[in-house]
């Protein structure tokens, strides 16, 4: 009976020091909105954050940074979705191009990592005006 109350005491201690060390991440969310995400409120050393939500949306306009401020922003659509699912009133088809963009707002100046998942279609990536990645 002792042995049995002992191994009910390791482990009760086993999972108290598991669910200590959890990794404690931010709660805050943070969502683009028109084409700005602010990462202003998190701790961006220890928080990975999804880009989801309106990005500005350049439809039949494939953009260099340079050229943003000339092109015609459409509207602003949702990320991730696919842009045939999108309507500005149009019905956009499956074939096509489009430049899309975000803006961060940082505390300080910070460097940022980028995850990106695999595309199976063409694209350029850009950050600060330098072509970072391509799949042509």
């Amino acid at each position: 009976m002792y042995k049995y109350k002992l191994h009910i005491i390791i482990i009760i201690f086993v999972l108290l020091i598991l669910v200590g060390c959890t990794d404690h991440r931010s709660n805050i969310k943070p969502e683009a909105e028109s084409g700005v995400m602010d990462l202003t409120q998190i701790q961006l050393k220890n928080d990975v954050v999804s880009v989801d939500g309106k990005w500005e949306f350049f439809w039949n306009q494939l953009l260099d940074p340079d050229e943003v401020e000339a092109g015609v922003l459409n509207d602003y659509v949702q990320i991730p979705s696919s842009w045939n699912k999108y309507t500005d009133n149009k019905v956009h088809s499956g074939y096509g191009y489009a430049t899309y963009r975000l803006e961060f707002i940082t505390k300080e100046n910070v460097r940022l990592a980028l995850k990106i998942p695999r595309i199976f279609t063409a694209y350029k990536l850009w950050v600060n005006g330098e072509l970072i990645a391509s799949a042509l």
